[in-house]
């Protein structure tokens, strides 16, 4: 009997058994609106002719899922940009940052809301990873942007201090309360 590396062999009993991809369950579902939304996307900027339509409603929905936190009105919005000014279909990020743009309108009440659900979002797919990384997503209201920052620096962060004439104010306050 010959002897065959089994790094080499190619045998089907040496091959790993095939796995369903697996899809972590913190990954937000897209709503009907999102998905429908990527689907225009899809049909006016249709794949090349060797992909099947299984692959390409495979696409269309993952995209969907990456984008599933930004709010209907904004992906609209970002979507109807790139049809006007591109002539190929978008990445997750490219439809992120118009959508970023179309946000800079609104409410700064609105963005930090959405941006905290964003990075609440991100920390929900950290969570899935193993091991854990000590690492999570923080919304900055000052940039607007999200930021990775470690564990222990979100632990040890210092209350924040009141400035002289607030603190002149209180104790005036405290005063008319004794």
């Amino acid at each position: 009997m010959e002897h065959v590396n089994p790094l080499f062999d190619r045998s089907p009993r040496n091959l790993p058994a095939p796995r369903e991809p697996s899809r972590p369950s913190a990954m937000p579902q897209p709503s009907a609106e999102t998905i429908s939304i990527i689907r225009l996307l899809d049909v006016r900027f249709p794949p090349n002719n060797s992909t099947s339509e299984e692959d390409r409603e495979a696409q269309v929905l993952l995209l969907a899922s990456d984008v599933a936190d930004i709010p209907a009105h904004l992906l609209r919005a970002a979507a109807t940009e790139w049809v006007r000014t591109k002539a190929f279909m978008p990445k997750a990020s490219e439809l992120r940052n118009l959508a970023g743009q179309a946000r800079k309108g609104e409410e700064p009440d609105e963005r930090v809301e959405v941006g905290r659900r964003v990075a609440e979002n991100y920390n929900q797919r950290l969570a899935c990873e193993t091991p854990d990384k000590g690492i999570r997503w923080v919304y900055d209201e000052k940039s607007d942007s999200l930021k990775l920052k470690p564990l222990h620096e979100l632990r040890t962060q210092p209350e924040p201090r009141c400035t002289p004439e607030e603190a002149a104010e209180i104790r005036r306050m405290m005063r008319l309360d004794a």
